[in-house]
């Protein structure tokens, strides 16, 4: 963030976004952690552990605590900005919800590139609708699994870091929304609100988190 030249850099290396994990004049995209373990020469299974049922009822945890921690912020603050960032807590919310959205149209055919990749809606919904939209949202995930079975979940999915399976995608939509919803939590504690029924740890395992909840 301070290095002027960095982006140039990243852009000459044919990188587009962050995070980036650079080894001399080789990059990668940080979200990938196989491409990343290969960079460093480490070994790491990018398999998920969670079987995609299992993951469908994380992203419905995920989903419910969400939203909770939504009506917790009151009106006033819900247009306060995060710690150096350009994004309201609302606006969180609004990202933290339409990644499964989007995760549904991947799921669908469609490739997980430009928009999709940036899980970012055309206009902020409300708190009370957002509450709506993923209760909708379950029930559409879980009659997705149903329908497709899990057999669906080895096809190759085009996205902005390579080709990965639709299970992987799966695992990171969640892990992706469940890492927002922790931010969620930090965002209740700077308003000294305590937040219901907070992800626990039994929540976030297995998962590939990161170990901080945000890096400013």
């Amino acid at each position: 963030m301070e290095d002027s030249a960095g982006m140039d850099r990243l852009r000459a290396a044919g990188m587009r976004g962050l995070p980036v994990v650079s080894r001399g004049d080789r990059f990668v995209f940080g979200v990938d952690l196989a491409q990343v373990a290969q960079l460093v020469g480490l070994t790491y299974d990018a398999t998920p552990v969670l079987s995609p049922a299992e993951l469908i009822a994380r992203y419905h945890r995920v989903l419910d605590v969400a939203a909770r921690f939504a009506e917790q912020i009151p009106d006033a603050h819900l247009d306060d900005k995060l710690p150096h960032r350009d994004r309201s807590y609302l606006t969180l919310v609004n990202h933290l919800v339409q990644i499964a959205a989007d995760f549904l149209l991947v799921a669908a055919g469609k490739d997980l590139i430009g928009r999709l990749a940036e899980s970012v809606p055309d206009a902020n919904a409300s708190v009370q609708a957002l509450g709506a939209r993923s209760v909708g949202l379950k029930a559409e995930l879980t009659h997705w699994l149903e329908q497709v079975g899990e057999a669906d979940l080895a096809r190759s999915v085009t996205t902005y870091f390579g080709e990965q399976t639709l299970h992987q995608v799966l695992e990171r939509a969640v892990w992706h929304s469940a890492q927002h919803a922790r931010q969620l939590m930090m965002v209740l504690g700077l308003l000294d609100i305590t937040p219901l029924t907070p992800l626990t740890a039994e929540d976030l395992a297995d998962l590939p988190m990161p170990e901080h909840v945000w890096d400013g």
